[in-house]
């Protein structure tokens, strides 16, 4: 899972970037999208069908989550986009269905790569950090601030999140 401290810290394009090197690489990649709140995954792959996706298959509408894939154009690349906004996001990404469909993911694709919301304004990153294998934490240069991070990292051990590490976005380099 890829999440940040708060907003406009990379990690969507950090995300993009990284689900299309690994499927470059012959990983069979699927990217779900699970910040239901303010999706851009939909946007960034242009999946004509962004209403079909996580949120309908949380609450049932579909059996398996192989039903809301959407293929992206690059070899070995799927999406599984948030769908529609749900009232209740928490509540749906903390539920059991959650875990299955994680689980159904991993047996058909070598990598699973779960957009998070922010870990700061609301507990969603939380949710699910807690079910799955590892969190990597982006950190913009210059717009984080150390308290944040902090505060994020505190938020990911009560949640018993196993931090994978950080990647420092947006670095400026000046010299050598």
């Amino acid at each position: 899972m890829l999440t940040s401290t708060t907003a406009s810290e990379g990690k969507s394009t950090i995300i993009a970037n990284l689900a299309v090197e690994f499927a470059n690489a012959g990983k069979r990649v699927v990217l779900v999208d699970a910040d239901l709140r303010r999706s851009t995954v939909n946007r960034t792959f242009k999946i004509k069908d962004p209403n079909r996706g996580l949120t309908n298959l949380l609450v049932h509408q579909y059996h398996s989550a192989m039903e809301v894939t959407h293929e992206t154009g690059i070899t070995n690349l799927t999406i599984v986009p948030s769908g529609p906004t749900p009232p209740n996001p928490a509540e749906l990404l903390s539920s059991q269905a959650m875990s299955r469909v994680l689980a159904e993911l991993e047996r058909n694709f070598d990598l699973v790569i779960v957009y998070a919301p922010p870990i700061l304004p609301v507990t969603d990153g939380q949710i699910l950090a807690s079910i799955v294998d590892g969190v990597i934490l982006v950190v913009r240069q210059n717009h984080t601030t150390k308290a944040a991070v902090k505060d994020t990292k505190t938020a990911l051990e009560q949640a018993h999140a196993n931090i994978l590490g950080v990647i420092l976005n947006d670095v400026k380099v000046k010299g050598g």
